[in-house]
């Protein structure tokens, strides 16, 4: 799936459809509305994820704001720590 670190961060709940495997990114590069194919075992990964952190706006929620922000989704990913239940790195 080919998004950018702010377009992840920033997509809603809504924004993913399960039924056409598909992910509506708002505003991306360009200030542009676009979809992204979703691959199956993704959409998996996304459903196990979800049912466990549950938020009913946000797909990746911050604590006591809104949405994660860049510089803190990257702490971890820059020490090696942040991975999706996969069988390899998503980088």
């Amino acid at each position: 799936m080919g998004l950018r670190l702010t377009e992840g961060l920033h997509l809603q709940v809504g924004d993913i459809d399960g039924a056409r495997k598909l992910v509506h990114v708002h505003r991306g590069k360009g200030a542009k509305d676009r979809y992204v194919p979703l691959p199956q075992r993704t959409l998996v990964r996304l459903r196990e994820y979800w049912a466990c952190h549950r938020h009913p706006h946000w797909l990746f929620p911050a604590v006591g704001r809104s949405h994660q922000q860049a510089h803190t989704a990257l702490h971890p990913m820059k020490a090696g720590q942040w991975r999706l239940p996969q069988e390899r790195p998503i980088w």
